[in-house]
């Protein structure tokens, strides 16, 4: 499904800038942490990352709050919606290949509980609130 966020992955910086639907939207930088560089887009909902410092290689869409982002308010691919719980997430896109029900790693702390699933050659990264009744982070991509 080609969805904006779907069509960012692979693209430069450059790109990112002349792309149509940031043409009035001032993108940064990509800021160096550690091996890879960030863009993050806080009143957009979403933020990318470059692990060669210049192309997308995943592209995240956050719900209200999380992170102190806004919530992305584009369309989401693949009929995702940050609304849908777990249960009706796996039903629109199947068992995920892999899932954890979220806890606490030492020195990390502690990691919401997430679905990964792979569709039409794509990871798809789904974090939930604790309870699981919404999405609070999706990731495409790496």
């Amino acid at each position: 499904m080609n969805s904006l966020p779907n069509l960012l992955i692979g693209k430069t910086v450059a790109e990112l800038r002349r792309h149509p639907d940031f043409v009035d939207t001032l993108i940064p930088d990509p800021e160096q942490v550690g091996d890879e560089s960030y863009i993050e887009m806080t009143e957009l909902g979403m933020s990318f990352v470059f692990p060669d410092g210049e192309t997308v290689s995943s592209v995240h869409l956050y719900a209200d709050g999380r992170d102190g982002y806004s919530q992305f308010r584009g369309v989401l691919p693949f009929g995702l919606s940050f609304q849908k719980s777990r249960s009706e997430i796996r039903v629109l896109l199947g068992e995920p290949v892999e899932a954890d029900d979220g806890g606490v790693l030492p020195i990390i702390g502690a990691y919401n509980p997430f679905d990964l699933f792979l569709l039409d050659d794509q990871r798809i990264h789904v974090e939930y609130v604790n309870d699981l009744t919404s999405v609070s982070l999706i990731t495409l991509g790496d």
